[in-house]
């Protein structure tokens, strides 16, 4: 699939938010692999007959993705200052398409368990491949790295594979450098899912079709587990910080320092996550919803821009209950906005932008008035 095949509105929102996330449209790849579950397993069921709103979101993902990992390499110098980044676990290359922009391609390696999404990136993007192993004893990789970074990896990993492949990991990761991964939470685990007594509780699923479930599924973990994991495979005085919801909206992120390294002044900012409620079809108001993820955020005004135009500014109110149940365990109350309609009977491309108080932005998108089967988007 490829943005070509979408409806020219979604083509635009997503160009649109590329410009805004600093990247141009023109450059970035905007085609995915033919057998990316991350996309035709895990994002597309949820947006059936809507192709369009599914790709928004998968791009929008990416650069949520990226924004965390621009922090990330910030704390260390900037990029021209990194070495090697491994980009663990990566799929078809949903972040590769990202950090290509900003890294020579020779210090690029993408690793994945699955060897048609490795050719696919090294052909595409023209980075080093590797292809990962489900026993991490016969992960040999003779190299280190800068940056390490597993996103939604170890989510998905049991018991008696979690501390092992973080130690090995770390093990990669550079003296002066930083590995950072993602878990879910135990708080975001569903109510008939236990936690065992050592602090990590695991399923037997997951949105891939292919993997092994009983080494591939659905973990939540307790912060207890996953520090003396930290400290099993970094040692006793390791440096690590924790950014509780900093990632894929439900995930805490994790950065452990190299040896020589310093995790003491890293601060990541998560960007809001916002969305049309109703975007036109009766021409009764534009409303929607926003969540600030960061601790003690707050999202402080939303702004709605038609055709590009600013139309309008307003305080979100923090009471939106009928979204909150969406986000099981968020650290802050989510908001509600409502702007009057300022076109009616002609189509326009409605924007929201909606500013956090930790001072980054996001954008949700729709198209008015709507079309049968269209969906609102969110950012």
């Amino acid at each position: 699939m490829h943005i070509d095949d979408l409806d020219p509105a979604y083509q635009a929102f997503v160009r649109d938010l590329l410009v805004r996330s600093g990247f141009d449209p023109d450059a970035f790849h905007l085609g995915l692999g033919p057998g990316d579950e991350m996309f035709f397993k895990g994002i597309l069921p949820g947006y059936p007959g809507r192709a369009g709103a599914a790709f928004f979101r998968y791009v929008e993902s990416a650069l949520r993705s990226f924004a965390v990992y621009r922090q990330i390499v910030d704390h260390l110098g900037g990029f021209p200052g990194l070495d090697r980044v491994l980009d663990f676990g990566s799929g078809w290359g949903r972040l590769t398409r990202a950090l290509r922009h900003h890294l020579p391609r020779e210090r690029i390696w993408a690793c994945d368990i699955y060897p048609d999404a490795i050719a696919w990136q090294a052909e595409t993007f023209g980075v080093n491949g590797l292809v990962s192993t489900s026993d991490p004893d016969r992960f040999a990789l003779p190299l280190s790295y800068s940056v390490v970074f597993a996103g939604s990896v170890f989510s998905h990993l049991p018991d008696s594979l979690f501390q092992r492949w973080l130690k090995r990991l770390y093990e990669i990761t550079g003296p002066r450098g930083l590995l950072a991964f993602s878990v879910h939470d135990a708080a975001y685990a569903p109510q008939d899912q236990a936690i065992g007594p050592q602090g990590i509780g695991f399923a037997e699923w997951s949105e891939s079709g292919s993997l092994d479930p009983r080494v591939y599924g659905m973990s939540y973990v307790q912060r207890g587990y996953v520090e003396r994991a930290i400290r099993e495979a970094a040692g006793s005085k390791a440096q690590f910080a924790v950014f509780p919801r900093a990632i894929f909206e439900n995930q805490d992120l994790y950065v452990v320092a190299g040896p020589e390294a310093d995790v003491s002044g890293l601060r990541i900012t998560a960007l809001p996550l916002a969305g049309f409620a109703a975007a036109g079809a009766s021409e009764e108001g534009w409303s929607g919803w926003g969540v600030d993820p960061n601790p003690g955020g707050q999202i402080v005004r939303a702004e709605l821009f038609v055709d590009g135009a600013h139309a309008g500014a307003m305080s979100p109110t923090a009471d939106n209950t009928d979204v909150a149940r969406f986000f099981p365990g968020a650290l802050n109350t989510p908001v509600r906005w409502r702007f009057e309609p300022t076109v009616r009977g002609r189509e326009a491309s409605l924007r929201v932008e909606l500013t956090s108080s930790a001072g980054v932005t996001a954008s949700c998108y729709a198209r008015t008035p709507a079309a049968p089967g269209a969906v609102a988007l969110r950012s």
